[in-house]
């Protein structure tokens, strides 16, 4: 897919440096799939919400980072629209 928000993406990671890793593991998942649809999004990403044709919203790593997308699976291109850091905190398993 052809991310498009990368420069976005830098900036956030300027103001967030410790998400640096997290969000550059996930440029580049995204950067080496082709998706047809959403719902082979959802099989890669259990935790994206795609309950909208081009929409997704993934939430990566414990804060999370809460990253919202417009994706054209047909271009292969996944837009940046908005990218965060969520105040609450994920619950895991154990929780």
């Amino acid at each position: 897919m052809r991310v498009l928000g990368q420069l976005e993406v830098a900036e956030f990671v300027r103001g967030h440096p410790e998400e640096a890793d997290l969000l550059r593991a996930w440029l580049s998942e995204v950067r080496h799939h082709r998706w047809a649809n959403s719902q082979a999004l959802k099989a890669d990403f259990r935790s994206v919400e795609a309950n909208q044709p081009t929409r997704a919203v993934f939430r990566l790593g414990p804060k999370p980072i809460v990253v919202e997308t417009i994706i054209d699976f047909r271009n292969g291109v996944v837009l940046l629209v908005t990218l965060s850091v969520s105040d609450v905190m994920r619950r895991t398993v154990d929780d």
